[in-house]
């Protein structure tokens, strides 16, 4: 479960800090950007999205009713991970918090991997040129994930990340869907299915079933 900080004023941001409370995510409600600090994952009205900064590894989630709904997409633009449109059905809060969780858990990792590499490559290779700051960056260190996932069908992202996760776990599938918060079920079923479309999955093959001879 994570710890999500829900910024809202108005009841539709009410809404969804009770659907993510029965889901058993620990909630913090706020009106404003204060007390941000320690967030895994932020909802925020997307009137209330410029107010302040956000943490740096928080994805943020803009809560846009039908009247915001271009607002909300600039919001997008300027950095925000999604845009939740309320009303909406607590699936779809679930969901797109499923894959913020993902989107922080492959972040993490590759600023991890990063730190680590970089002494080497200050040692092994001369310092490339600086590259100017783009309007997308805004001169910050974005996640390499971020960038590839940008602007894909969510099916491939997806995809991407239930794929990337079985690896890290060596194919093994419960772990696999526990860390995404899924069913053993259902991601057996994506992977049959991906593997029929003729992707190559690492891990177990299922066990064929032994027809025993009634002779």
């Amino acid at each position: 479960m994570a710890r999500i900080v829900v910024v809202a004023g108005t009841d539709a941001g009410q809404g969804v800090a009770e659907v993510l409370s029965a889901a058993g995510h620990e909630v913090i409600q706020s009106q404003s950007l204060h007390g941000a600090d320690g967030a895994e994952i932020m909802f925020i009205e997307c009137w209330l999205y410029a107010t302040g900064r956000t943490p740096a590894d928080a994805p943020v989630v803009l809560i846009a009713p039908a009247d915001a709904l271009a607002a909300a997409i600039e919001g997008v633009k300027g950095g925000a991970y999604d845009l939740l449109r309320v009303p909406c059905s607590p699936d779809e809060i679930r969901l797109v918090v499923q894959r913020a969780s993902c989107w922080r858990q492959l972040h993490q990792e590759n600023e991890r991997l990063r730190r680590q590499l970089e002494p080497h490559r200050r040692e092994d290779q001369p310092e490339p040129p600086a590259a100017a700051p783009t309007a997308a960056s805004d001169g910050d260190n974005v996640s390499a994930v971020a960038r590839n996932l940008a602007g894909k069908p969510l099916a491939d992202i997806e995809k991407q990340v239930i794929l990337r996760t079985l690896e890290q776990f060596k194919g093994h599938r419960l772990r696999t869907a526990a860390a995404l918060g899924i069913g053993v079920r259902t991601l057996g079923m994506k992977i049959k299915r991906w593997r029929d479309e003729g992707e190559p999955i690492a891990g177990r093959q299922p066990r064929p079933t032994t027809v025993l001879s009634a002779e």
